[in-house]
């Protein structure tokens, strides 16, 4: 099958081009969707809806007397470990036994060891009174925690060229010199895929996510808003609110320049607005001029952060809303609750303490007045921290907290992967009686505040991560409290984002406790009936003979289907111990492969002859260099990969001129979904013998650096970003590359997401790389668990995890959306930052949304089909899909689930099958059938 070409509406940015976001098999052609959210939206409007201001409402002014302060609580002991749940469904390799200790192995003692570079202090130049202190703070990219991965060159594998679309260094100026003598050079790689990326693309003025906020960074005021959230049975939108804007007070609205992303890690990105040199700072009625006061704004917006934060640098700051303001409650002289007519409530926090004047009924201003005593006070403006919070009705915790907590904010963060070692490991085993394995999570906040103690911060997390959270947990389910505060109330602190609930937790430190499960090359379980062996060895001989007439897709991503596909083949011929067919099948998928990897070494003699009549270079331009012909008709002329030199990537020939071509790769879209089959091709030839010589050490070499590009591992490799896609926060990878979106950053296929971590993680076994190998089986398994627990909806068995706060064994995960999404259909089809929608980029058939989450069909396969769920949406909902699918290539795809419940009805369905998706066969559907762990739930 082939794929809709589609063109987006609605979402997309009105100064963006963008291609179909995903890569999946359907028949080509055009399609426009009149689908909700997007049908009747015109370009460049967002879905997300824009809420109408109210009626200004009259406020109550002038506010209460202040209220006293509450004194300073004691500090929480550490809550221990504890032990670990059941993990739920594991399966051997039918080869041997999975005793693969998971403490963290060190790296090849051949691999350079990098010191990590000094980490830079957020600078805060604030008021001299405010004695502000950090935790450490980052900004700048991020820390260095594992050497490269590699050190190759990717010049010595690929053609190097320059990118057409160029990153806008207005906007992005984390650079190696900003000195207004010298041009800008921005810090390489540059991220592409970050959740944050809106900030730098196109203008800059698309909104992202911190959970709970939207945020808006303009050229010259940051907006915020509180969503809440529309939903119909085929999406949920975020409503976005006018909730504040912090601009320049009077009449100076247009005080800064630039805004430029000038920091980011793991969690944050760092804003900061500057105007020129010699920008003066009005005083009342312009009677007396300001001084030249340089004045800036800066702003780390941070995921999950309960305050948004800005530090202010000799202005004076004005907060409007597009409400009315009904009273403003002062309650300490730092701290002021504000309530507006939409029935909301918020708090707000300054250091040092700013005297709020309520000048109309939507705005505060923080200028000082003019009296007769003080014509003119204060002219150098305003500097200091201010911190602005929604209050959820009924939460009684946030305006009683202590000045601590209140001036406790986070600057950016770091989140480590590891393990537990192996005394760790013992001990839980015999705690449990069972040897159980986890990965160990750690978020680390760098923090700043006025008496420094990060154990103050307080912050949000998301409902996967308190299912994984063994340490500090959730603030409701301590028994103490956090600020002389009733606990009772903080269960009235609900905070919602687009993702369910989010838990208030107090501390810059958690720890998480990821379950892995273990898997291999293999299915779940061994062939062990004769008539399947005959059968499944049939279909092997058909399939493997075909391909050598089965034409090889010229693209990366259905090319890279065609390679993976063909390597099933081979490991199946290897199961079966069908030797001749696994090295026929070999043979074809090494010299498929070769021409995608390979591109210099399969032009070398054609390069030493222009070098020797005095033309030619070894790195020239891609379009310079002939694709070598074959006398095989059905090897390809391939699109070709090339090393972007502008961006740090490994991107497709065509897509460096083309924003459409080849499904937006050289705009860095889905790469993930695309190379992951390319390590999943090479893993599978490492595996079974096939990667000896120098031809093949080339390929082990390539295949090297497509994982760079998509997966590394590194915060220290020059030539490529640490984990493109994969956001640690989040759980998930994100998709979408260098296109600005309306709705934010999106994710479509978690399942082709789970194929690139396979393949990752199977390369890195194959090779013996022990550190690459559990790093990525952590993220493979995260990913499938989070996909379960955003994109699968309805009942599932498998455990919580490790987590004492996990209430149950089973989770039903409906609750994470309002009705009447979910009552329905009961998968998303497409993740966005700010909403969910059943449909693909490629068409609304049912068939695509559900199947979209199931391909490719491979062992890893089973650690998103859980039979609880399985069992569940066949009765509700996906029989019928099966049923009345188009075609039978999605017939197929939608019908393999059903083998984890039910491998008789699954095999019968199947056999009635006569064409298969673009990376199946016939053999790879009836291997799944005959491998499932079939389980009828009751």
């Amino acid at each position: 099958m082939k794929r809709f070409k589609k063109f987006l509406k609605g979402s997309l940015d009105s100064s963006s081009d963008y291609p179909p976001n995903s890569t999946h098999g359907a028949q080509q052609s055009v399609y426009a969707m009149d689908h909700p959210p997007y049908g009747g939206n015109v370009v460049g409007q967002p879905h997300y809806q824009q809420q109408q201001q109210y009626t200004n409402t009259p406020p109550v002014y002038p506010p209460p007397p202040p209220q006293q302060q509450q004194p300073l609580p004691p500090q929480l002991p550490p809550m221990p470990l504890n032990p670990m749940l059941p993990l739920g469904m594991s399966f051997p390799n039918p080869e041997e036994e999975y005793q693969q200790s998971y403490a963290f192995p060190q790296a090849p003692q051949d691999q350079p060891h990098m010191e990590p570079p000094n980490i830079a202090s957020l600078s805060l130049n604030s008021n001299p009174t405010a004695d502000m202190s950090s935790s450490s703070g980052s900004i700048n990219n991020r820390n260095n925690d594992m050497a490269p991965i590699s050190t190759l060159d990717p010049s010595k594998i690929f053609p190097v060229d320059q990118n057409a679309y160029k990153p806008n260094l207005n906007l992005f100026r984390v650079s190696k010199a900003l000195d207004s003598n010298e041009p800008k050079q921005p810090e390489m790689p540059i991220p592409t895929n970050e959740w944050w990326e809106n900030l730098m693309l196109e203008n800059g003025d698309n909104p992202v996510t911190t959970y709970p906020y939207m945020i808006k960074a303009l050229s010259n005021e940051l907006h915020l808003s509180y969503p809440t959230f529309n939903a119909s049975e085929t999406f949920v939108i975020s409503v976005w609110h006018n909730d504040w804007i912090i601009k320049p007070s009077g009449n100076n609205s247009q005080m800064f320049s630039n805004r430029s992303v000038i920091g980011y890690d793991d969690v944050s990105v760092t804003l900061q607005w500057t105007g020129s040199s010699s920008q003066s700072v009005p005083t009342p009625g312009n009677a007396n001029p300001g001084y030249n006061t340089n004045p800036s704004m800066k702003s780390t917006l941070v995921k999950g952060q309960l305050f948004v934060t800005v530090d202010v640098q000799n202005w004076y700051p004005r907060l409007t809303t597009g409400h009315a303001i009904l009273s403003v409650q002062q309650l300490a002289k730092e701290l002021v609750k504000v309530k507006l007519n939409d029935d909301r409530e918020w708090i707000i926090a300054s250091w040092p303490p700013i005297s709020w004047t309520q000048t109309d009924t939507s705005n505060l201003e923080s200028q000082p007045q003019p009296t007769s005593n003080n014509p003119y006070p204060n002219m150098s403006g305003y500097s200091g921290i201010i911190r602005i919070a929604h209050i959820p009705k009924g939460c009684k915790i946030l305006d009683s907290l202590s000045f601590d907590s209140l001036m406790t904010y986070p600057v950016g963060g770091k989140i480590d992967i590891g393990t537990t070692s192996n005394s760790q490991q013992q001990e839980q085993q015999q705690l449990e009686g069972r040897d159980r394995k986890f990965s160990q999570v750690e978020l680390h906040y760098d923090t700043k505040g006025v008496n420094g103690d990060p154990s103050n911060l307080l912050m949000l997390a998301l409902p996967h991560q308190v299912d994984t959270m063994v340490y500090p947990g959730p603030l409701t389910t301590l028994s103490s409290s956090p600020d002389n505060v009733d606990t009772n109330n903080s269960s009235e602190c609900e905070y919602r984002c687009i993702k369910g609930k989010l838990n208030i937790i107090k501390g810059n430190k958690w720890i998480m406790h990821e379950p892995l499960t273990p898997i291999d090359f293999y299915g779940p379980t061994k062939i062990t009936d004769p008539d399947d062996t005959e059968h499944l060895k049939k279909l092997l001989r058909t399939d493997v003979n075909e391909l050598e007439s089965c034409p090889v897709p010229p693209d990366p991503y259905f090319g890279g289907k065609w390679l993976a596909k063909c390597a099933r083949l081979c490991i199946i011929a290897d199961e079966l111990k069908e030797t001749s067919l696994r090295d026929q099948a070999v043979a074809r998928l090494k010299s498929v492969l070769v021409k995608w990897l390979l591109p210099l070494t399969q032009c070398k003699s054609k390069i030493k002859d222009s070098a020797d009549s005095g033309s030619g270079d070894n790195n020239s331009n891609p379009e310079q260099i002939e694709e070598p012909q074959s006398d095989n008709d059905a090897l390809p002329q391939i699109s070709g990969l090339v090393y972007d030199s502008t961006w740090g990537g490994i991107v497709s020939k065509n897509g460096m001129t083309d924003s459409f071509a080849d499904f937006g790769n050289g705009r860095y879209n889905d790469h993930h979904f695309h190379y992951g089959y390319f390590l999943y091709s090479s893993a599978v030839l490492a595996k079974l013998g096939a990667l000896s010589g120098s031809e093949s050490s080339g390929i082990i070499d390539a295949t090297m650096v497509l994982l760079r590009d998509y997966a590394n591992a590194s915060r220290s490799d020059p030539a490529f970003p640490f984990l493109r896609h994969f956001d640690l926060f989040d759980g998930h990878s994100w998709a979408s590359g260098t296109f600005a979106f309306a709705d934010s950053r999106n994710q479509e296929s978690t399942s082709e997401a789970i194929n690139a971590h396979y393949g990752a993680y199977l390369f890195s076994k194959a090779i013996g790389r022990a550190d690459l190998e559990a790093y990525y089986h952590t993220l493979l398994c995260m990913e499938a668990r989070v996909a379960k627990k955003y994109w699968q909806i309805g009942p599932n068995s498998v455990p919580k995890t490790t987590s004492p706060y996990s209430s149950s064994s089973k989770m039903d995960d409906s609750s994470i959306y309002i009705e009447p999404f979910g009552q329905s259909h009961f998968v998303v089809g497409v993740l966005w930052g700010t909403k969910v929608d059943f449909t693909t980029f490629f068409g609304n058939n049912p068939e695509f949304i559900y199947g979209i989450q199931f391909l490719p069909y491979t062992p890893a396969t089973h650690l998103l089909l859980d039979p609880v769920w399985i069992k569940y949406i066949w009765e509700k909902e996906l029989r019928m899909v099966a049923d009345q699918a188009e075609t039978d290539g999605w017939r197929e795809i939608v019908t393999l689930p059903l083998a984890v419940v039910d491998q008789v009805e699954a095999r019968d369905r199947i056999q009635r099958i006569n064409q298969h998706d673009d990376g199946n066969s016939a053999t790879n559907a009836f291997y799944f059938i005959a491998t499932a762990k079939s389980k009828k739930p009751q």
